[in-house]
């Protein structure tokens, strides 16, 4: 048998007594053991809580972020749908002049007031939603502005050379005219 040192046999001598070595070196964790033992409830239960109060506050940041992403969606679907209907407008009030033109007939205007009212409708349901952005603020009074510019510079005139038979072959002229800058990408909608 090898040679032990004596403080290895005291430590870890089975049974130590009081009066030992090992059981004074021991004695605070056999009591702290002891302590734990009889009180582990109150220790799991404590534990339980501070991981509560540890994950509610992280739990509930991580809810208020998904909410202000969900509702930022929500804002620019909405940007979106009056933009569709918006130019769903101007659609409407550029597609209708021409066949008001061949046929010479007022009920094919009926589009087009259907598609200013809707228009004006939406323009300003699409202001309201861009209060906080004055880029596209900007952007909207861009397009206000190119819209009153083509109704006054062309279907403006078509109505009203359209009125007079004087007048209605340079209505048809300009229409043709605007046609074929639309067909050539020369003006975009």
């Amino acid at each position: 048998a090898e040679a032990v040192p004596m403080s290895v046999h005291v430590l870890h001598a089975p049974g130590a007594k009081r009066g030992h070595l090992a059981f004074r070196l021991l004695a605070p964790w056999r009591r702290a053991g002891r302590f734990l033992r009889r009180h582990w409830l109150s220790w799991a239960f404590g534990f339980t809580m501070l991981s509560y109060f540890v994950a509610i506050p992280l739990l509930l940041e991580s809810v208020s972020g998904v909410r202000e992403r969900s509702e930022l969606t929500e804002h620019t679907y909405q940007v979106q749908s009056t933009l569709a209907q918006v130019e769903k407008s101007l659609i409407d009030q550029v597609s209708s002049l021409p066949s008001y033109v061949i046929k010479g007939d007022a009920k094919y205007l009926v589009p087009y007031f259907a598609g200013a009212i809707e228009y004006r409708k939406a323009v300003t349901h699409l202001s309201e939603l861009i209060t906080d952005n004055p880029e596209q603020q900007q952007r909207l009074i861009e397009l206000k502005s190119l819209v009153e510019e083509w109704k006054s510079g062309y279907a403006d005139k078509v109505m009203q050379w359209m009125r007079s038979a004087s007048t209605r072959d340079l209505a048809r002229d300009l229409v043709s005219i605007g046609a074929t800058k639309i067909a050539k990408g020369t003006i975009h909608f």
